[in-house]
């Protein structure tokens, strides 16, 4: 794994996420890929930020401060054994600050340490990494790196997808044993087989990778079910599939309260930054503007002028798939007490566009959401 943001700013994420009684890092943990980060740097999997969120609230949060200890004392650990010089972060520097330090910005001082040993260690990985040799190419399909001419790309195989259990779980449900390992086999095939001719993405050093490889999945999918269902009728898996965070998101967050709203503008500014940054890596990525937020109606707005899954369903004669991907977004936002009013997607329009507002805001009663004739979702104003 590549470590792209070494030099998060520690103290001013503290900042943010103390005055947010933490719901900054809600979001922050699964979108700006520091789950991942974490799990992958300490080699086990670690509890959702979310789950231990929840579980803190009935203490006052001194689960959570332990979550976060604990993770501390572990990624203090890491520091040590790849020889990186301290100050570390560490059980007591996390908890000690929370707790004792509070009336001095302790909690943004625990986090600048935080994030000074994590930039360190991630900094050190990716120095380590740029001389490991890569691994050479096999015809398994489960561990394969796939190379463009210049042997610099590398796509996400299949079985590295979050998704891949609950694919198969569902076919396992709606076919049957012998029915499933068939479509599995051919939806695998017909994944690898793309592989070699996709543009350079990014692979895992992509924001948006999950995005991109989780559709190449539903792309492939779908035409190997042999009874062909419906499009609508998967909607509801498919939502399930892609969205779960945010359902579970919603339990704590609700865009109807202006401070949520305003913080999921800020993510949605970073995201754009982000975006903007890899398209200039990977030009075939999604193209991302932000627009200004509304503070007056409370209202967060950006588009994409480009989609990579558009753009492949278009090549592919697939476009009547791609509404199971674009749908999903109006679900999500939902699941945050939301609404999302979109005019069109880049499978239907010019843009993707976004304008995102609580379910309650005056500005949602102003839209109905209707499917058109290619069977996406989209806001219609309503008339009087």
């Amino acid at each position: 794994m590549t470590f792209k943001h070494t030099n998060r700013p520690g103290f001013l994420l503290g900042f943010i996420d103390f005055f947010t009684a933490g719901l900054f890092f809600l979001l922050y943990m699964p979108l700006g890929g520091l789950q991942d980060e974490i799990e992958f740097i300490l080699g086990h999997k670690v509890m959702p930020y979310w789950k231990a969120y929840l579980l803190g609230i009935p203490s006052f949060f001194i689960y959570t401060l332990v979550w976060m200890a604990q993770i501390a004392e572990e990624l203090k650990g890491k520091a040590v054994e790849l020889g990186i010089e301290g100050p570390y972060t560490s059980w007591w520097h996390m908890f000690g600050w929370n707790v004792f330090g509070l009336l001095l910005m302790g909690p943004a001082v625990a986090t600048h340490r935080f994030f000074g040993t994590l930039n360190a260690v991630e900094k050190e990985l990716n120095k380590r990494s740029g001389s490991a040799p890569e691994r050479k190419v096999n015809h398994t399909g489960t561990r394969r790196r796939i190379h463009d001419k210049a042997g610099n790309m590398n796509h996400l195989q299949i079985n590295e997808l979050p998704y891949r259990k609950m694919v198969i779980k569902w076919l396992l449900e709606r076919y049957g044993k012998e029915e499933a390992v068939r479509i599995w086999r051919k939806t695998r095939k017909t994944y690898n087989s793309w592989l070699f001719d996709l543009p350079d993405y990014g692979g895992k050093k992509n924001g948006h990778a999950n995005a991109i490889y989780g559709g190449l999945l539903i792309f492939a999918l779908y035409p190997a079910l042999p009874d062909q269902p419906p499009i609508e009728e998967l909607q509801g898996f498919v939502q399930t599939l892609f969205m779960e965070p945010f359902t579970k998101l919603g339990k704590v967050f609700d865009l109807n309260r202006n401070g949520n709203m305003w913080l999921i503008d800020k993510i949605f500014q970073k995201v754009g930054e982000r975006d903007r940054k890899d398209a200039r890596k990977y030009p075939a990525g999604f193209l991302n503007v932000n627009e200004p937020y509304d503070r007056e109606r409370h209202a967060a707005r950006y588009h994409f002028t480009q989609c990579p899954n558009a753009e492949f369903a278009k090549n592919h004669d697939l476009l009547h798939v791609l509404p199971l991907l674009c749908n999903c977004d109006f679900f999500g936002i939902e699941e945050l007490h939301g609404k999302l009013i979109r005019c069109g997607t880049c499978g239907n329009s010019e843009m993707c566009d976004y304008l995102v507002v609580g379910d309650k805001n005056s500005i949602a009663a102003e839209y109905e959401t209707v499917t058109d004739e290619s069977g996406f979702l989209i806001s219609r104003k309503k008339t009087t």
